[in-house]
């Protein structure tokens, strides 16, 4: 006696429905390769953020180092305004000492400022209260380095310090603004991997 014949094989089962599984092998592939690509967008728009976080606290921390400098020059050059002002004056017969006497007042921080222009080369980090405090401060460095000759020689010792003062003030506004951006890009996000 031979066995009955199940009423039907697994290759009859399968048989009707090779187009459907093969449409589902094929939906399962499609979605794996999908969550795999956006799995690596993800990841690279995660990168780029903190690239992007990283240079804007670099180029933040580079800036208040130098308007920190610019701001307490400013402060203890406008202390000292009477004494350069009078300074100064003696030396109205000799150029060349007096050129010798305005180096030694370390002028030049006013003058080579590359924090200052690295930031002006990228507003587009800074909000706009920050950025023309930045370019408040610019200008009056720009009038300093181009009237100083002037400055020196023609003005009272009180517009010396009050250009002094002004460079000061600015410089602690702007020194504000940069601990709050500095506090907002490191609580934003962890910059640092």
């Amino acid at each position: 006696m031979t066995c009955p014949e199940p009423p039907f094989t697994i290759y009859q089962l399968f048989k009707d429905f090779q187009p459907t599984l093969a449409a589902a092998i094929a939906l399962t592939a499609a979605y794996l390769a999908y969550t795999g690509a956006m799995a690596k967008v993800r990841h690279d728009q995660d990168a780029a953020a903190r690239e992007y976080s990283r240079t804007k606290l670099a180029l933040f921390l580079r800036l208040r180092f130098e308007v920190r400098a610019l701001a307490m020059l400013g402060t203890s050059m406008k202390d000292r305004a009477e004494a350069i002002f009078y300074e100064i004056r003696s030396y109205d017969a000799g150029a060349e000492r007096k050129a010798e006497f305005l180096s030694g007042w370390k002028f030049e921080h006013f003058r080579l400022t590359p924090g200052l222009d690295e930031a002006w080369l990228h507003l587009h980090y800074f909000p706009l209260t920050t950025a023309n405090l930045i370019d408040r401060l610019r200008r009056h460095l720009f009038l300093f380095r181009s009237d100083m000759e002037t400055l020196f020689r023609s003005s009272s010792r009180e517009e010396l310090a009050k250009t002094f003062s002004d460079i000061g003030t600015i410089a602690n506004s702007l020194l504000e603004d940069l601990d709050g951006l500095i506090a907002t890009t490191l609580s934003a996000s962890d910059p640092v991997p």
